[in-house]
């Protein structure tokens, strides 16, 4: 859903899109805003279509996107419209490490840093409240696949820097990279490959027998293209050349597959180390990833890096004014300076506190245009230790029933 918003958005700056083909597209877009909006950042499946929950990856391509759609906003003349979706591409922005990052794990004392971003967080909970909690992961047999959320390293957290969210020198992502490089990098004949992450059931079994529903996963040379992205990123133009070729030499009379043998040779499976696996080939995904890396290396920048993102949190550190409390992700606390925002996907009115009810204010959601209805509470008693609010639903005429409470943080 995002991606695509990125996509038009970049071919009309590039003027590959005419003015009047981008209008044409503008109502599509905005339906797909609404999505995003009204359904993430949670996402129900990642990008590997295995787990749901909050991701790097898509967590990274939906900020961009809506980033991207706020200025196509503003170019078809909703400018209330382009100003909500940066205000809620800020705040998922400024809690990916709340969500993401975790720190005092095996792994990261293993590798010597603080912590890092996991691969995903199923609950709507902090990171590191979650960090020793269990999932079992798909393609394996029983409970084979069980493992701590905090030990699953993956290398999806580059795309942070892909899209501009983050600086590629930024301390997190260092200390990713580090632990990715650690616990996900192998060398072949051709040069460094990566597996998708820790405990990866996707390949062939021990044997070399095909993949049937469990088994080993296997490095993918895409993955090596997306580290050069990184690399170009961070300056390190002649290492992205570097990889490009490594990419060039897992093809396979000019095709890349989806994954490469990493073992001794099996010559009667047709498995050689360093070169295709029994998995796709081609893999379209890999051969896209090659083509943008090539544009990428010519043009001295990340091909999918959207000027807008890098501006607003790498150059200007752009944070959130906002604390946002959704009953998708409630949360339990916040710092005094925030303003705290209530979205809902009904018309309601609002009744809070900050005395524990010896007085109260009410407010009548606005909506947004993209499906959510909103109120803002702003308030002034700075000595507050908390806010109770509750909701009356205007189209059922009736109350909410329970109250929910935030702490005030005083920084």
């Amino acid at each position: 859903i995002a991606l695509p918003i990125i996509m038009v958005h970049t071919a009309f700056v590039r003027k590959f899109l005419s003015s009047s083909r981008c209008t044409r597209y503008w109502p599509i877009v905005k339906k797909a805003l609404t999505y995003l909006i009204c359904n993430g950042p949670y996402s129900q499946q990642d990008r590997w279509e295995e787990e749901s929950g909050y991701t790097p990856f898509t967590l990274a391509a939906q900020i961009a996107g809506l980033l991207a759609g706020a200025e196509l906003a503003d170019i078809h003349g909703e400018k209330k419209l382009g100003i909500y979706c940066r205000e809620v591409a800020d705040y998922w922005n400024e809690n990916i490490e709340r969500w993401l990052y975790v720190s005092d794990t095996d792994s990261a004392k293993e590798s010597g840093v603080e912590g890092y971003y996991m691969r995903i967080n199923p609950y709507n909970l902090p990171a590191d409240e979650v960090k020793d909690k269990t999932i079992n992961l798909k393609n394996h047999e029983g409970d084979e696949g069980k493992i701590r959320l905090g030990d699953i390293i993956c290398v999806d957290a580059l795309a942070l820097v892909r899209f501009g969210l983050r600086a590629a020198d930024d301390p997190h992502i260092l200390n990713t990279v580090k632990v990715i490089d650690a616990k996900l990098k192998i060398e072949t004949p051709s040069g460094p490959c990566w597996y998708r992450y820790t405990k990866d059931g996707y390949g062939e079994n021990r044997e070399g027998q095909p993949y049937i529903y469990n088994g080993i996963g296997r490095p993918w040379p895409l993955l090596t293209g997306e580290r050069a992205h990184y690399e170009i990123a961070a300056g390190n133009l002649t290492q992205a050349i570097s990889l490009l070729k490594t990419m060039e030499g897992f093809s396979e009379n000019a095709l890349l597959p989806e994954q490469i043998w990493d073992q001794k040779d099996i010559p009667e499976k047709g498995l050689i180390f360093g070169k295709h696996s029994g998995s796709a080939m081609p893999l379209t995904w890999a051969h896209a990833e090659y083509l943008k890396l090539c544009s990428s290396i010519k043009q001295k920048k990340v091909a999918d890096m959207i000027y807008l993102t890098r501006d607003r949190y790498v150059v200007n550190k752009i944070s959130s004014l906002f604390c946002v409390w959704r009953f998708t992700d409630q949360v339990k606390a916040m710092p005094v300076g925030k303003i705290l925002r209530i979205e809902v996907l009904e018309d309601a009115v609002v009744r809070w506190t900050n005395d524990d009810w010896q007085s109260y204010q009410e407010i009548e959601t606005r909506d947004t245009g993209l499906g959510i209805k909103l109120v803002d509470v702003a308030f002034k008693n700075k000595d507050s230790e908390k806010i109770l609010f509750t909701f009356f639903w205007k189209k059922t005429k009736n109350w909410e029933g329970a109250n929910f409470e935030i702490k005030l943080i005083k920084e």
